[in-house]
């Protein structure tokens, strides 16, 4: 196994003239798109933010609480708020993007108000990936719950809320809106999506590996030798993915330093390190499959896959495609790595990087009972 893993990552690079090829067309191709979708990801002007909400509150404090919102000046004219009728629908609303963020007040609300020994409860949701319109729903719900607070201690104290007063504009906090903090440049945005193009052409290697150590001449000398074949799989599916690996880092640390593509630091660093990882071994197996699936034959099939995965993810256009786009893995990997980089949810990061080593664990399952099985 280690003398297969060796000698596969010795010959890999020695052939550094077609991965110099890729790298820089990929580096070319980050540019290119960056620079003709750069309007595309700027914020001009503030829309209307359009916000679901569902009071489920069995007393009157969770309704006060949004029609305290509703009434104040200046949030309505930064959000539209459309009250629905059952939770479910606002959950709906948010998943198909035709709210911006949904708020949920539970029905043990009021009753919390009243119990200082617990924790008084809502729920705001937004998208998948943090966005400029969450960011603003956020603030605005943050600021009001400030202010209760604030009404309910002086209560406490005085007795009376009638001389409380409370400026809008003193509780409310900036937050900076950059590729830093919520948002990606259209550079960072396709340096992701390129990434995970690139990665994906991983999958040749698996697909050209398995084709060679099966279906060539040296596949026949390999059956009729002593060596047991499941050592020798693992040592090349481990040595493709490390050369993938190696090449998608190259090309993090390039637009890094040239493009100034954020990346993160610290942990963020390490955590993109696992995912990028995770999901050049993923592409590699799912090569060594359609590679052995197709008997040497599943190029062609390979490269439709790159295609097709990096489109239904938004790697050539940054659009959504709610339902179709949870077919490709490469939605998974950018779920995670926006996450990741723009103060998502890190819930999202993990789940996405498990479903993608869940995806690794099949492949490379079905890959070892097609060779046990020798219906290559």
């Amino acid at each position: 196994m280690l003398t297969q893993f060796l000698y596969t990552v010795k010959r890999l690079l020695k052939e550094y003239r077609s991965t110099l090829v890729k790298l820089c067309s990929f580096i070319l191709l980050i540019l290119v798109l960056g620079s003709a979708f750069s309007g595309a990801f700027d914020v001009t002007s503030i829309d209307t933010v359009q916000v679901a909400y569902f009071v489920e509150d069995e007393g009157p404090d969770g309704k006060d609480f949004v029609e305290m919102m509703k009434q104040e000046p200046d949030v309505a004219s930064l959000v539209k708020f459309t009250e629905v009728t059952e939770r479910a629908e606002g959950e709906r609303m948010l998943a198909d993007e035709e709210v911006a963020a949904f708020l949920y007040i539970p029905p043990e609300f009021t009753q919390q108000v009243n119990d200082l020994s617990v924790n008084n409860d809502l729920y705001v949701y937004t998208k998948k990936q943090s966005s400029f319109d969450a960011t603003v729903v956020q603030n605005i719900v943050d600021t009001f719950t400030y202010a209760s607070n604030c009404a309910y201690a002086h209560y406490k104290l005085t007795g009376s809320v009638e001389d409380f007063s409370f400026d809008m504009q003193e509780g409310t906090k900036a937050v900076e809106y950059t590729a830093s903090g919520n948002k990606p440049t259209s550079m960072g945005y396709y340096a992701v999506a390129m990434l995970l193009m690139m990665i994906l052409y991983g999958a040749d290697y698996g697909c050209s590996g398995m084709s060679e150590d099966y279906f060539s001449a040296t596949g026949d000398r390999l059956r009729v030798s002593p060596l047991n074949p499941l050592p020798q799989f693992v040592g090349k599916l481990s040595a493709l993915s490390l050369v993938t690996f190696l090449e998608a880092a190259f090309l993090v640390a390039f637009t890094g330093i040239v493009y100034d593509v954020d990346w993160g630091t610290g942990s963020t660093l390490l955590t993109l390190i696992v995912i990028v990882f995770v999901y050049s071994f993923f592409a590699t197996a799912m090569g060594a499959v359609i590679g052995l699936v197709t008997k040497g034959k599943g190029e062609g099939m390979v490269m439709v896959a790159i295609i097709a995965f990096t489109f239904l993810a938004g790697g050539f256009v940054a659009m959504p495609m709610p339902i179709i786009e949870n077919l490709s893995p490469s939605y998974y990997a950018k779920t995670a790595i926006f996450n990741l980089l723009y103060n998502g949810s890190q819930r999202l990061v993990w789940q996405s990087v498990g479903i993608l080593a869940g995806l690794s664990a099949i492949c490379t399952a079905v890959s070892t009972w097609l060779i046990r099985r020798k219906r290559v």
